[in-house]
């Protein structure tokens, strides 16, 4: 945004004007145009009506008994487009210029023109507003870094292992299967929990830079973070990458190859990302009922933490609503590793019918 806004605010707009509008009463405004740093005006004839390679063309024109300038371009141009809204703009300023010259002709006060000024105060502190942007911003960003810190190590230790043969090594060790699991589950995590807090800790450094195109004139919002946000923030990612470590484990399990493995866990990032959708609504505020759907609530419990906010009994009902899930997947993944078919990978490429089978027998234990 910030690399877009540069091009714009540089960009030099070469505008063409018909030659005899240096005469007559449009002179004096073509004359202070040319003093515009990001005009290039170039006269051409009169009788010339196409563009050509100029952004926009001003030509005098007769609406009725008044004649007006006009200015023409291409609205399918973004350039042209663009030089329209600038000429319109210095328009504005120099009629508001010619009015206060008048005004001073006449021996009055330019301000008097004005019968009232209407001037906005915000009530909210700059750390208030520094706080509502980084909980805006920072729960997706967090959110979509921890998954895709876990999605490889998630797919090397299952599907992986598959492609390399080392599945059967693996099982033929002493550890037990739950162990294998819950081992290749921590490793996940612990990756998670690293790719979360390191992106934590940048985004809080370069958030202003990050939300600078937002920020305009308003240098003085502040972005700081207190002791007890930063432990909920921290107690956050650790949950939520437990939890991503779950899900995209599960999803990798039926993988048999990395390429596999790729494209089954590429819909978890859309999932995680669609519950933070909600937090575009301000008024949205965590609840008893919210604090049972997984990412919405912990997205939420981070906003509000953000904004100092702290309602510990809705945080508590997160943590175990996550904890419950993680068991769950957990459970649900060891169970799909018995079957030896899926285990090895060997045999046809998982379908609909084979992948219902699989799911009937983890509940019929088999």
């Amino acid at each position: 945004m910030t690399f877009i806004e540069g091009q714009q605010e540089k960009r030099v707009y070469r505008v063409a004007y018909s030659s005899d509008l240096d005469s007559g009463e449009f002179a004096p405004f073509l004359h202070w145009l040319l003093s515009q740093e990001r005009l290039t005006l170039i006269p051409v004839d009169p009788e010339r009506k196409d563009l050509g390679d100029y952004h926009a063309r001003l030509h005098a024109d007769k609406d009725g008994e008044e004649q007006r300038l006009k200015i023409d371009y291409v609205g399918n141009r973004p350039e042209s487009t663009e030089a329209n809204r600038f000429l319109r703009e210095r328009q504005h300023e120099y009629n508001l210029l010619q009015r206060e010259v008048w005004l001073k002709k006449n021996g009055r006060d330019p301000e008097s023109g004005k019968p009232f000024l209407l001037k906005g105060t915000s009530t909210a502190g700059s750390g208030d507003v520094g706080g509502y942007l980084l909980g805006a911003l920072l729960p997706i960003g967090l959110l979509v870094m921890i998954a895709l810190g876990g999605a490889y190590p998630a797919i090397d230790t299952t599907a992986g292992e598959r492609e390399r043969g080392t599945w059967e090594t693996l099982q033929s060790c002493a550890p037990s299967l739950t162990t294998i699991v819950v081992s290749k589950y921590l490793f996940v995590s612990i990756v998670c929990c690293i790719s979360g807090t390191l992106n934590l800790f940048a985004m809080l450094v370069s958030i202003r830079s990050i939300v600078a195109p937002l920020l305009r004139d308003s240098d003085s919002i502040t972005f700081s973070v207190g002791p007890v946000t930063l432990v909920v923030l921290l107690l956050g990612v650790i949950a939520v990458s437990f939890f991503v470590s779950a899900a995209l484990l599960l999803c990798a399990i039926f993988a048999r190859t990395f390429r596999e493995g790729q494209a089954l866990t590429t819909p978890m990032f859309m999932m995680i990302a669609l519950p933070v959708l909600p937090l575009s609504d301000p008024g949205l505020q965590l609840n008893s009922k919210l604090a049972l759907v997984p990412l919405v609530n912990l997205a939420l419990v981070w906003r509000q933490a953000l904004q100092g906010q702290y309602e510990f009994i809705y945080i508590a009902e997160t943590m175990l609503t996550l904890g419950g899930l993680i068991l769950l997947a957990l459970w649900f993944g060891s169970r799909l590793l018995r079957n030896e078919t899926l285990m090895t990978g060997q045999g046809p490429e998982l379908g609909w019918s084979k992948f219902f089978q699989v799911v009937k027998g983890v509940f019929r234990g088999g």
